[in-house]
Protein backbone atom coordinates (compact mmCIF):
# COMPACT_ATOMS: atom_id res chain seq x y z
CA UNK A 1 0.00 0.00 0.00
CA UNK A 2 3.06 2.30 1.39
CA UNK A 3 4.50 1.79 -2.12
CA UNK A 4 2.24 2.31 -4.32
CA UNK A 5 1.00 5.20 -3.04
CA UNK A 6 4.72 6.21 -3.39
CA UNK A 7 4.41 5.00 -6.83
CA UNK A 8 1.53 7.43 -7.40
CA UNK A 9 3.53 10.42 -5.89
CA UNK A 10 6.47 9.70 -8.13
CA UNK A 11 4.29 9.62 -11.30
CA UNK A 12 2.17 12.84 -10.37
CA UNK A 13 5.85 14.59 -9.39
CA UNK A 14 6.94 13.66 -12.88
CA UNK A 15 3.55 14.87 -14.59
CA UNK A 16 4.31 18.61 -12.82
CA UNK A 17 7.72 18.82 -13.31
CA UNK A 18 7.30 17.89 -17.43
CA UNK A 19 4.52 20.77 -17.74
CA UNK A 20 6.84 23.26 -15.74
CA UNK A 21 9.58 21.96 -18.29
CA UNK A 22 7.26 22.39 -21.26
CA UNK A 23 5.74 25.74 -20.09
CA UNK A 24 9.32 27.02 -19.17
CA UNK A 25 10.58 26.45 -22.70
CA UNK A 26 8.11 28.49 -24.11
CA UNK A 27 8.35 31.81 -21.76
CA UNK A 28 9.51 34.48 -23.08
CA UNK A 29 12.77 36.58 -23.26
CA UNK A 30 13.09 40.18 -22.51
CA UNK A 31 14.38 40.20 -26.54
CA UNK A 32 11.15 38.82 -27.36
CA UNK A 33 8.98 41.71 -25.32
CA UNK A 34 11.59 44.53 -26.59
CA UNK A 35 11.29 43.33 -30.45
CA UNK A 36 6.65 43.42 -30.11
CA UNK A 37 7.25 46.91 -28.37
CA UNK A 38 9.30 48.13 -31.38
CA UNK A 39 7.16 46.53 -34.01
CA UNK A 40 4.03 48.05 -32.47
CA UNK A 41 6.05 51.44 -32.03
CA UNK A 42 7.21 51.51 -35.46
CA UNK A 43 3.73 50.72 -36.81
CA UNK A 44 2.33 53.59 -35.23
CA UNK A 45 5.34 55.64 -36.43
CA UNK A 46 7.03 55.87 -33.28
CA UNK A 47 10.87 54.95 -32.40
CA UNK A 48 11.41 53.58 -28.97
CA UNK A 49 14.11 51.50 -27.19
CA UNK A 50 12.44 49.40 -24.79
CA UNK A 51 14.20 49.37 -20.97
CA UNK A 52 14.55 45.81 -20.58
CA UNK A 53 17.56 43.30 -20.17
CA UNK A 54 17.64 40.54 -23.20
CA UNK A 55 18.45 37.66 -21.25
CA UNK A 56 15.34 38.01 -18.55
CA UNK A 57 12.87 35.45 -18.32
CA UNK A 58 9.31 36.37 -18.51
CA UNK A 59 5.94 34.68 -18.41
CA UNK A 60 4.92 31.80 -21.41
CA UNK A 61 2.56 33.36 -24.36
CA UNK A 62 1.02 31.19 -26.60
CA UNK A 63 -1.16 33.65 -28.64
CA UNK A 64 0.19 37.14 -30.15
CA UNK A 65 1.30 39.61 -27.59
CA UNK A 66 -0.64 43.15 -27.57
CA UNK A 67 1.27 46.33 -27.22
CA UNK A 68 -0.16 49.53 -26.03
CA UNK A 69 1.15 52.94 -24.79
CA UNK A 70 -0.61 52.80 -21.22
CA UNK A 71 -0.85 56.64 -21.74
CA UNK A 72 -0.92 58.93 -24.97
CA UNK A 73 2.81 58.45 -24.46
CA UNK A 74 4.84 55.54 -25.47
CA UNK A 75 6.83 55.99 -22.65
CA UNK A 76 5.58 53.18 -20.89
CA UNK A 77 4.20 50.55 -22.97
CA UNK A 78 2.00 48.17 -21.58
CA UNK A 79 2.16 44.17 -22.62
CA UNK A 80 -0.50 41.27 -22.42
CA UNK A 81 -1.14 38.04 -23.23
CA UNK A 82 -4.28 35.85 -22.86
CA UNK A 83 -3.02 32.64 -23.72
CA UNK A 84 -2.30 30.04 -21.72
CA UNK A 85 -2.98 32.58 -18.91
CA UNK A 86 -3.72 36.13 -19.01
CA UNK A 87 -1.22 38.59 -17.88
CA UNK A 88 0.09 42.23 -17.86
CA UNK A 89 3.13 44.47 -17.85
CA UNK A 90 4.38 47.59 -17.82
CA UNK A 91 8.00 48.54 -19.30
CA UNK A 92 9.87 51.77 -19.88
CA UNK A 93 11.00 53.25 -22.78
CA UNK A 94 13.79 55.61 -24.51
CA UNK A 95 11.75 57.58 -26.81
CA UNK A 96 13.65 58.83 -29.97
CA UNK A 97 12.42 60.37 -33.01
CA UNK A 98 8.78 60.22 -33.69
CA UNK A 99 8.45 59.60 -37.60
CA UNK A 100 4.91 60.82 -37.64
CA UNK A 101 6.41 63.99 -37.29
CA UNK A 102 8.01 64.17 -40.72
CA UNK A 103 7.34 67.24 -42.17
CA UNK A 104 7.27 68.12 -46.35
CA UNK A 105 10.26 70.48 -45.74
CA UNK A 106 12.43 67.74 -44.36
CA UNK A 107 15.54 68.26 -45.64
CA UNK A 108 16.47 65.71 -47.99
CA UNK A 109 19.40 64.46 -46.32
CA UNK A 110 17.65 63.66 -43.36
CA UNK A 111 15.07 61.69 -45.39
CA UNK A 112 17.74 59.47 -47.12
CA UNK A 113 19.89 58.86 -43.40
CA UNK A 114 16.40 57.45 -42.36
CA UNK A 115 15.87 55.37 -45.56
CA UNK A 116 19.28 53.95 -45.10
CA UNK A 117 18.12 52.95 -41.47
CA UNK A 118 15.72 50.51 -42.71
CA UNK A 119 18.09 47.70 -43.02
CA UNK A 120 16.06 44.58 -42.46
CA UNK A 121 12.62 43.17 -44.47
CA UNK A 122 10.21 41.15 -43.36
CA UNK A 123 8.10 38.64 -44.46
CA UNK A 124 4.48 40.12 -43.14
CA UNK A 125 0.79 38.96 -43.46
CA UNK A 126 -1.53 40.54 -45.78
CA UNK A 127 -4.15 38.90 -44.05
CA UNK A 128 -5.31 38.05 -41.18
CA UNK A 129 -5.32 34.06 -40.50
CA UNK A 130 -6.30 32.21 -37.64
CA UNK A 131 -4.87 29.38 -35.38
CA UNK A 132 -4.49 26.20 -37.18
CA UNK A 133 -4.16 27.67 -40.35
CA UNK A 134 -1.70 25.83 -43.20
CA UNK A 135 0.59 28.96 -45.00
CA UNK A 136 0.50 27.98 -48.40
CA UNK A 137 1.46 30.03 -51.78
CA UNK A 138 -2.54 31.28 -51.60
CA UNK A 139 -1.32 32.94 -48.36
CA UNK A 140 -1.30 36.76 -49.25
CA UNK A 141 2.15 37.56 -48.09
CA UNK A 142 4.07 40.73 -48.15
CA UNK A 143 7.32 43.10 -46.88
CA UNK A 144 7.71 45.62 -44.32
CA UNK A 145 10.89 47.56 -43.71
CA UNK A 146 12.02 47.63 -40.12
CA UNK A 147 15.09 49.97 -39.09
CA UNK A 148 15.83 46.68 -36.20
CA UNK A 149 16.00 43.48 -36.29
CA UNK A 150 13.08 41.69 -35.20
CA UNK A 151 13.90 38.06 -33.65
CA UNK A 152 12.66 34.93 -34.91
CA UNK A 153 11.22 36.83 -37.89
CA UNK A 154 11.72 35.32 -41.58
CA UNK A 155 12.93 36.93 -44.75
CA UNK A 156 12.20 34.77 -47.16
CA UNK A 157 8.53 33.12 -47.89
CA UNK A 158 9.36 30.24 -48.66
CA UNK A 159 10.80 29.48 -45.13
CA UNK A 160 6.76 29.68 -44.38
CA UNK A 161 4.99 27.29 -46.91
CA UNK A 162 3.36 24.52 -45.40
CA UNK A 163 3.89 25.82 -41.75
CA UNK A 164 0.94 25.54 -38.73
CA UNK A 165 0.11 28.09 -36.76
CA UNK A 166 -0.30 27.84 -33.28
CA UNK A 167 -1.62 31.39 -32.69
CA UNK A 168 -3.80 34.01 -34.65
CA UNK A 169 -1.73 36.91 -36.19
CA UNK A 170 -2.90 39.94 -37.42
CA UNK A 171 -2.58 41.69 -40.77
CA UNK A 172 0.94 43.31 -41.44
CA UNK A 173 2.37 41.15 -38.27
CA UNK A 174 5.95 39.50 -38.96
CA UNK A 175 5.66 35.59 -38.58
CA UNK A 176 7.68 34.34 -35.50
CA UNK A 177 9.02 31.37 -35.28
CA UNK A 178 7.06 30.97 -31.83
CA UNK A 179 3.75 31.60 -33.73
CA UNK A 180 4.39 28.71 -35.60
CA UNK A 181 4.09 24.59 -34.56
CA UNK A 182 7.49 23.06 -34.23
CA UNK A 183 10.31 23.23 -37.44
CA UNK A 184 13.86 22.73 -36.01
CA UNK A 185 16.22 23.70 -38.06
CA UNK A 186 18.67 22.66 -35.50
CA UNK A 187 18.53 19.39 -34.32
CA UNK A 188 19.80 17.40 -30.91
CA UNK A 189 24.19 16.91 -31.56
CA UNK A 190 24.00 19.09 -35.09
CA UNK A 191 27.46 20.85 -35.34
CA UNK A 192 27.06 24.41 -35.53
CA UNK A 193 28.67 28.00 -35.58
CA UNK A 194 28.79 30.10 -32.44
CA UNK A 195 29.85 33.63 -33.03
CA UNK A 196 29.88 36.30 -29.99
CA UNK A 197 30.01 40.25 -31.28
CA UNK A 198 31.51 42.24 -28.67
CA UNK A 199 32.61 46.13 -29.21
CA UNK A 200 32.82 45.63 -32.99
CA UNK A 201 35.00 42.61 -32.72
CA UNK A 202 33.54 39.02 -33.92
CA UNK A 203 34.97 35.84 -31.84
CA UNK A 204 33.40 32.56 -34.00
CA UNK A 205 33.90 28.79 -32.86
CA UNK A 206 32.40 25.55 -33.35
CA UNK A 207 29.58 24.11 -31.16
CA UNK A 208 27.52 20.88 -30.11
CA UNK A 209 23.72 21.82 -30.20
CA UNK A 210 22.59 19.74 -26.98
CA UNK A 211 18.98 19.96 -28.08
CA UNK A 212 16.60 20.85 -30.89
CA UNK A 213 15.67 24.44 -32.09
CA UNK A 214 13.70 26.37 -34.11
CA UNK A 215 14.73 29.87 -35.73
CA UNK A 216 14.99 32.41 -33.29
CA UNK A 217 14.75 30.41 -30.31
CA UNK A 218 17.72 29.94 -27.38
CA UNK A 219 18.98 26.70 -27.11
CA UNK A 220 22.34 24.98 -24.83
CA UNK A 221 25.07 24.65 -26.82
CA UNK A 222 28.26 22.97 -25.70
CA UNK A 223 32.03 24.26 -27.42
CA UNK A 224 33.87 21.81 -28.90
CA UNK A 225 36.99 22.74 -28.05
CA UNK A 226 36.54 23.86 -24.62
CA UNK A 227 33.21 21.54 -23.98
CA UNK A 228 31.79 25.08 -21.79
CA UNK A 229 28.01 25.10 -21.87
CA UNK A 230 26.23 28.64 -23.80
CA UNK A 231 23.02 29.83 -24.18
CA UNK A 232 22.83 30.81 -27.90
CA UNK A 233 20.31 32.27 -30.27
CA UNK A 234 19.77 30.23 -33.60
CA UNK A 235 19.73 32.42 -36.28
CA UNK A 236 19.73 30.00 -39.06
CA UNK A 237 20.39 26.19 -39.92
CA UNK A 238 24.12 26.79 -39.74
CA UNK A 239 25.13 29.72 -36.93
CA UNK A 240 24.03 30.73 -33.05
CA UNK A 241 24.51 33.72 -31.63
CA UNK A 242 26.11 33.82 -28.22
CA UNK A 243 23.81 35.47 -25.97
CA UNK A 244 25.84 34.16 -22.21
CA UNK A 245 28.74 33.61 -20.84
CA UNK A 246 29.70 30.24 -19.45
CA UNK A 247 27.03 28.34 -17.45
CA UNK A 248 27.92 26.36 -14.02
Amino acid sequence: MIFTSFRILVTFLFVCSSALFVQASERLTGQDIADAIQQEAENNGVDVRPIVAPQKIFYPCNSALLVAPKTNSWQTVMVSCDAPYAWRLNFRTELAVTKAASSPVEPLKSRKAQARSKDYRYVVLKEPLSKGAILSTETEYGFKDYHYEVRGAYTNIEQLLGRKLKTSVPMDMPVLSRYLTADYVVEKNNVIDIVLTRGGIRISGKAVALSNGQLGEIILVSNLESGVKLKARIKNEREAEIITKQLN
